[in-house]
């Protein structure tokens, strides 16, 4: 666990992905090792970096602070508030709006049936 939160930029108190050596990963090393065809289908995104410090949420409030449309405590020093690039991950929202509609508790309860039986993110955890 210690070497994922490092690889996604959290580490000494901070969450930093646009410094994170996943991104740096996916965006440089491995972009470049692709071919051409796979290139042309990756364009660039906003990639929004806020987040919410406990998981006992809902989908809707930290879709809500990933964007920040709600709250500002939850960016660590003058970490940006998006970044542009080719290549990212899943934000914690993804999951729980991947779930079926009638899976509406905190994300934390979303290890049902209800939650995970048509759920397309989390095929990959």
């Amino acid at each position: 666990m210690n070497l994922l939160l490092r690889c996604i930029g959290i580490k000494n108190g901070t969450n930093n992905w646009a410094n994170s050596t996943l991104n740096i990963y996916l965006n440089n090393d491995y972009y470049v090792g692709l071919t051409n065809s796979a290139k042309n289908m990756i364009d660039n995104v906003k990639y929004y970096l806020g987040g919410y410090n406990d998981v006992s949420i809902t989908k809707e409030e930290v879709y809500n602070y990933e964007r920040k449309i709600i709250g500002n405590d939850y960016f660590y020093g003058a970490n940006e508030s998006n970044i542009i690039s080719k290549i990212g991950i899943l934000y914690l929202s993804d999951y729980g709006y991947g779930a079926n509609s009638s899976c509406s508790h905190v994300l934390t309860n979303y290890h049902d049936e209800i939650c995970t039986g048509n759920n397309w993110s989390y095929l990959f955890i």
